[in-house]
């Protein structure tokens, strides 16, 4: 994630998301503002964040992500 490879942070960004490494987010969190990984790091986020998939659950993310990425 901090390579400064840009193919390489956002193939370990979907990895993230993909593989659900949710020890990780806090560095995505981080790369949510970030306009050349921004796509890769929304993807991450809301498919590694921990929660069952409810719409309460879905609400909550959305709300998050917003927050998060401004």
């Amino acid at each position: 994630l901090n390579d400064p490879d840009l193919d390489i942070r956002r193939v370990a960004l979907r990895g993230v998301g993909g593989l659900g490494i949710t020890s990780e987010l806090g560095k995505v969190r981080k790369l949510l503002r970030d306009p050349e990984v921004r796509e890769d790091a929304l993807y991450a986020y809301a498919m590694a964040s921990p929660g069952k998939s409810s719409p309460a659950f879905l609400r909550s993310l959305l709300d998050r992500i917003k927050k998060e990425a401004g």
